[in-house]
């Protein structure tokens, strides 16, 4: 019979914004198009009983004005998750979840950006929640076997259109089958003492895995001994990776999703959601997120309602590139392990000394007390036109100043300046 939970279900609406004025997305709280923010959750169980007599409707609607409406706003980007994140949730603990502000600048062309220069933010948010990593892994696993499948499907048909030689498509083919035979055999990931308890669905949805992995693993292998075409090879990989994706489903991820929100002044204007599990990571890499750790391109997109018209959206209002992490406390010394300061390495350098008269700068003696063209320290003399190239390397073009300037924005009155150079 159907069952599920106990398990918590997240509730998104709109955004939170502490106004008492009216907002034009309250109706994401009805339904009316896709939640943009994280409301609330709620601890749900479900059972099925036969009965012979039916039981009558008893519950009653919760009045709206029961349920206090909090709203917020915030400044640059905002990571959350959860409650986790918002700095104007008193409910949690305060955590480092925003950017510093930083005004937009004209490239001169087209668009905006913010000048951090080779100073990225990095935000850190500090939650705590119940242990489903068993749930979340599951998920993961049976994704990454569907990528390979699209991977593999993808270079067979490659093959089909590149008119490669009928042996070598069979090969794409059986190398294919090969792969996917293998990823059945995988275990799913077990239930640990430390998670939160199993549920009746945990256990049956385990069962359905494990009995259709191995449904798929004894096709698999027949069809590896009596597929006679590169076309039918293509329609049972395709098949296969549709139950793949079936199973992938979890009706009880109850791990809010992450939220990254672009924040205008007091205006929350974009914004992108992220399945926890998608950044979760695990040492046992087949578990592991596919977006964990990883440099990613993300489009936001703003909060819309189901009625909008759709040509008023299909302009991308920001552009990020971000890398998502999320984790136990005890593993944060992968983060650290995996994303370390660059080490530098000087290959040769050279440095041109000048010093003021009246304003002006000159590179003659005197006043200059040290040559023109030095070393670091001044004190030996290095010609401009001698310089010597690394092994490999080649000039560009000639010498030219290229001041470093993304870091000078200063802010005066909440506006920003750039200094002119110096002369």
């Amino acid at each position: 019979m159907p069952t599920f939970g106990p398990c918590f279900v997240n509730l998104y609406g709109s955004p939170r914004e502490y106004s008492d004025l009216p907002d034009r997305f309250d109706a994401l709280n009805l339904g009316k198009g896709e939640g943009v923010a994280y409301r609330g959750r709620v601890l749900l169980e479900l059972t099925t009983e036969l009965l012979e007599d039916p039981v009558k409707n008893e519950v009653k609607p919760m009045e709206a004005d029961v349920i206090a409406r909090i709203r917020d706003s915030a400044i640059a980007f905002e990571v959350s998750i959860g409650n986790h994140g918002n700095k104007l949730d008193d409910s949690v603990a305060p955590c480092a979840s925003t950017t510093p502000p930083t005004n937009p600048v004209y490239d001169g062309e087209a668009y905006n950006y913010l000048p951090w220069g080779d100073d990225k933010p990095c935000t850190v948010v500090d939650s705590q929640w119940e242990d489903i990593s068993y749930r979340l892994c599951a998920i993961n696993m049976l994704l990454k076997i569907a990528d390979r499948l699209s991977r593999n499907i993808e270079k067979i048909n490659v093959a089909v259109v590149a008119a490669l030689i009928p042996e070598e498509q069979a090969q794409l083919a059986i190398a294919s089958l090969d792969e996917f035979i293998l990823d059945c055999t995988r275990p799913l990931p077990k239930w640990e003492p430390e998670n939160s308890p199993e549920t009746e669905l945990d256990k049956q949805l385990r069962r359905v895995r494990e009995r259709e992995l191995k449904n798929l693993y004894d096709q698999a292998m027949k069809a590896r001994e009596t597929v006679v075409s590169v076309e039918e090879a293509l329609t049972q990989l395709k098949a296969y990776r549709d139950v793949i994706l079936n199973l992938a489903v979890e009706p009880q991820r109850s791990l809010p999703d992450i939220v990254i929100w672009m924040l205008s002044g007091n205006k929350r204007v974009a914004y992108h959601r992220i399945p926890a599990h998608e950044i979760l990571f695990h040492a046992n890499e087949e578990f592991r997120g596919r977006s964990c750790g990883i440099m990613q391109t993300i489009n936001l997109k703003k909060p819309r309602l189901s009625t909008d018209d759709e040509n008023g959206f299909w302009k991308i209002p920001a552009q990020i590139r971000v890398i998502f992490w999320l984790g136990l406390e005890k593993e944060q010394s992968n983060w650290r392990e995996i994303f370390t300061e660059a080490k530098v390495q000087v290959v040769a350098e050279t440095y041109e000394n000048q010093a003021s008269i009246m304003g002006k700068w000159v590179t003659t003696r005197p006043p200059l007390t040290r040559p023109a063209w030095s070393d670091n320290t001044g004190r030996e003399e290095l010609q401009k036109d001698s310089f010597r190239l690394p092994e490999g390397w080649q000039w560009d073009g000639d010498w030219f100043l290229n001041p470093e300037r993304s870091l000078l924005y200063k802010k005066v009155s909440e506006w920003y300046y750039l200094p002119p150079p110096s002369n």
